[in-house]
């Protein structure tokens, strides 16, 4: 993916092999100037379709599917500076919820 300014890692494969999720960041954080934001996206093999699934303006990363490919566990520092927990969300972006509160 030619993506200027951004940076991608974590990516994962989804279970049918259709799609991959990856995190994408930039540095452009709000908690210091240059200090990455980094958001989970989702893209379709071939490249087309890319959507962002998070938007919360902190980390976002090492996602990992569920079994049927319609969720998403990942990692986010959103609840707390400093802090990383797990969070789950539908493949469209909904339902995004901390394993925290469950």
């Amino acid at each position: 993916m030619n993506d200027p300014g951004y940076f991608h890692w974590g990516a994962a494969w989804s279970p049918d092999g259709q799609q991959i999720a990856f995190s994408r960041g930039k540095n452009v954080g709000p908690i210091a100037p240059g200090s990455p934001v980094i958001e989970l996206h989702i893209v379709s093999a071939d490249g087309t379709g890319l959507r962002q699934l998070t938007n919360n303006g902190r980390n976002n990363y090492l996602p990992a599917w569920s079994p049927d490919g319609s969720r998403i566990a990942y990692i986010s520092s959103r609840a707390r500076l400093n802090t990383h927990e797990i969070y789950v969300i539908d493949t469209d972006g909904s339902d995004d919820t901390n394993l925290r509160c469950v």
